[in-house]
């Protein structure tokens, strides 16, 4: 999908979804409920590899 078939599922701008791409922004809840919604995925499995990244870091 490229940004700008991203942006208009999700409404959000294609200049926020390259900056949320390359790390400049990290975006709010509605952020990602937005493209969650947009990629027809929950939330939790949106989130779920930065959470599990997380997880993986409080191990070691």
């Amino acid at each position: 999908m490229s940004y700008d078939q991203l942006a208009n599922r999700s409404g959000l701008t294609r200049t926020t979804l390259m900056n949320v791409a390359h790390g400049r922004y990290h975006g709010d809840l509605r952020t990602w409920l937005r493209l969650s919604k947009a990629w027809q995925i929950s939330l939790d499995e949106l989130l779920a590899p930065v959470w599990e990244g997380k997880a993986g870091e409080k191990a070691k």
